[in-house]
């Protein structure tokens, strides 16, 4: 045992300040013990007697003293030889010598080991009291030294290990930070390629078709050059659709109306999205679908982009030849999308991480599939927006992955039948005022409108527009909002100024795509916000939940 470790265990047994001190007299003139017993008794002490240096040590190994008083010479052990016991198995026992040698090298000897101070035979009563109290006051003192010094190390060690936890933490944070910044200058370099990259074919393409390569341009270069341009712009607007779902995540403000979704319905939309895709690669897609309606309620454009993003990363993480499954099921309360495929599957070290942002399997120049490494990031965060969840499971590289989307389904014919309504009624009846300030824009509208059924009233300016209405009342808007002298929030202000148009259903048109403009349209009277460019089928489908009956034109 240690010295540290025996003070402690003395500070442990020694006697409270409010005890009786015990003291030890050990002398083998069986008188003198006596007496000094007897006086230090008058005293109040609690007093033990030894004959012999033996005895001494013996009790002191048994037994805790405040105070010993020791004869130097002795048979049978002397007092050096307790004073060494006291300072083995008690070292806050405070121990003064009695002799009856007045010499200085019998004091300077017990001094060495550790005495007190000492005391000449025959010693004075008065004396002999006084040089008690004073080595016991000095025994107090050292045991309050002696708890603060322990007290002081115990903090002290508390401190060190805090220390130690919050370096480890800081440490670990630090390394989180480094990986975190070296994703994101990933991430940029990667947006940065995958931005620029659809703009070339769609920049060549253009050139050939304006230039009509030689004038050798037939019908079946033509619609191949329309196909990759159709096929980049939407790539492109899909990027900086994710990117802006990224921002809204993150600073927490995507929202979304609820209402019921068949979610079998949206599925079969995203097989049809991805099936191209899948032949061109001669992967299989399986289905494994129920026959009744399975609803949620949701978004349907976010609960089809989570679909979509799963079979999409099925489809592309898939070698050809290979195989995706999908099943949809109800399980209790809830309803599962499961996509399954045989594709590159995904390293257990990655799986953790595979819906963080930033994060890809595969950062480098010599990747094989490109994409910004969002889609999974996203398909969480609307997951859990929809009060479900999202999990990914892979047996490793080179088999497969499953993904499982969750989500709380209802089971009401009157949802299902609310979903099945709102695919009636394709006619377009009444007339459209579309307004905005770019020609190409402008011209692609009426002609998406007119082969619909629709009478389109075009107007490249609000003015221009507030004629038109003047003279033939439409029943829907279509309007830019950002135009030069009238932008389109005082335009639909004007607008239901006209007798006859104060409640027109109004959809706006915009460059700007954040939370901030769509609220700000909504609150000056537009039932929707579409960001540019417009995406066809999303125009029509609003415009047939806008439009009224052709009974109440």
């Amino acid at each position: 045992m240690s010295s540290t470790e025996k003070q402690e265990q003395h500070l442990e047994t020694a006697s409270p300040p409010e005890e009786l001190a015990r003291l030890l007299v050990v002398d083998d003139e069986e008188s003198v013990a006596l007496t000094i017993c007897e006086v230090l008794r008058q005293e109040g002490f609690e007093v033990e007697t030894a004959s012999s240096g033996m005895e001494a040590s013996d009790r002191l190994q048994r037994s805790t003293f405040d105070l010993v008083l020791t004869d130097l010479h002795m048979e049978g052990g002397d007092g050096l030889s307790v004073l060494d016991a006291v300072r083995q198995h008690s070292p806050f026992t405070i121990a003064i010598v009695l002799t009856g040698f007045a010499s200085v090298e019998s004091a300077i000897a017990a001094l060495r080991q550790d005495a007190y101070d000492y005391l000449v035979k025959p010693c004075i009563i008065d004396e002999l009291k006084y040089t008690v109290r004073r080595g016991l006051e000095h025994r107090r003192l050292l045991l309050a030294e002696q708890k603060a010094r322990s007290s002081l190390e115990e903090l002290n060690r508390e401190l060190e290990r805090r220390v130690e936890e919050r370096t480890a933490e800081l440490q670990n944070l630090n390394e989180e930070l480094v990986a975190a910044n070296r994703a994101k200058d990933i991430f940029l370099a990667t947006l940065s390629h995958e931005l620029r990259t659809p703009l070339t074919p769609v920049l060549g393409w253009v050139n050939l078709l304006r230039t009509g390569s030689g004038g050798a341009m037939d019908a079946s270069m033509m619609k191949q050059g329309l196909d990759a341009i159709e096929r980049n712009a939407r790539l492109q607007a899909r990027l900086i659709d994710d990117l802006l779902d990224v921002s809204r995540i993150v600073s927490g403000k995507l929202q979304f109306e609820r209402e019921p979704v068949n979610l079998v319905s949206i599925v079969e939309l995203s097989i049809e999205t991805v099936r191209a895709d899948a032949r061109a690669r001669n992967i299989t897609i399986e289905t494994e679908l129920p026959d009744e309606p399975l609803i949620a309620q949701g978004s349907p454009v976010r609960l089809q982009q989570i679909a979509w993003n799963l079979l999409s990363n099925a489809v592309k993480f898939t070698s050809n030849g290979g195989r995706v499954r999908v099943r949809v099921f109800r399980e209790g309360s809830e309803a599962h999308i499961v996509v399954e495929d045989t594709g590159i599957g995904i390293a257990p070290e990655f799986l953790p991480y595979v819906f963080d942002l930033f994060r890809q399997a595969d950062g480098s120049t010599t990747r094989q599939h490109g994409g910004l490494g969002l889609g999974l990031s996203i398909v969480r965060a609307l997951a859990e927006l929809h009060g479900g969840r999202v999990r990914a499971e892979s047996e490793g590289k080179g088999r497969g992955s499953r993904f499982t989307f969750s989500v709380p389904c209802v089971a009401s014919t009157a949802s299902a039948r609310k979903v099945e309504d709102r695919c009636d009624d394709l006619e377009l009846p009444c007339p459209v005022l579309v307004v905005e300030d770019s020609p190409e824009t402008l011209a692609m509208l009426h002609t998406l409108l007119s082969r619909r059924g629709c009478k389109v009233l075009a107007a490249e300016s609000a003015a221009e527009a507030l004629e038109i209405a003047a003279k033939a009342a439409p029943c829907i808007v279509i309007s830019d909002l950002h135009m030069p002298l009238m932008d389109g929030y005082e335009l639909l202000a004007r607008l239901r100024q006209m007798p006859g148009l104060e409640r027109i259903p109004a959809v706006a048109l915009s460059g700007y795509a954040m939370d901030e403009d769509r609220d700000r349209a909504l609150a000056a009277g537009f039932q929707i916000h579409m960001a540019k460019p417009v995406d066809p089928d999303n125009l029509l489908a609003t415009l047939r939940q806008l439009m009224p009956k052709k009974s109440g034109v």
